[in-house]
């Protein structure tokens, strides 16, 4: 696509140049011609040539402006694409994350979970013996042995 572009470019060149050429040429053979019909004729036809040099210029302008458009959208929807992606992928990793941390937090609420199971053993026993060895305890600690 790119050499399409530069064969177009180069067309574009050589029109402008061709009429740009004939602009001396007719100017030239204003300022060398005597007779007042052929200048006349010679400084029209510069007025008219210079008129298509200027439709030239104006639509390689107006081309390149409109691809340099193309481009800078075409640019811009790469970015929203990249932008889009990169969010949904942090989007992911937070949803990741999330489901780790839950993961994680009933893994530590079971382990609480045991370890209170196990510190209840522990206090029954130890309220047990107490009792055994004639301890007083208070209604709450006696209520549990």
């Amino acid at each position: 696509s790119n050499q399409g572009d530069n064969n177009e470019d180069l067309l574009w060149d050589e029109k402008i140049q061709l009429v740009q050429g004939k602009i001396e040429t007719s100017e030239q053979n204003a300022e060398n011609t005597v007779d007042k019909e052929d200048r006349d004729y010679y400084r029209t036809k510069v007025l008219s040539l210079e008129k298509l040099e200027e439709i030239l210029l104006e639509g390689w302008f107006k081309r390149t402006e409109h691809e340099r458009k193309i481009e800078r959208l075409y640019l811009l929807k790469k970015e929203e694409d990249l932008v889009k992606r990169e969010g949904e992928e942090v989007l992911d990793r937070i949803k990741e994350d999330e489901d780790r941390f839950i993961k994680l937090e009933d893994e530590l609420l079971a382990i609480w979970k045991e370890k209170e199971v196990i510190w209840k053993k522990k206090e029954d026993s130890r309220l047990g013996r107490m009792k055994k060895e004639g301890v007083r305890l208070n209604k709450e600690e006696d209520e549990r042995v």
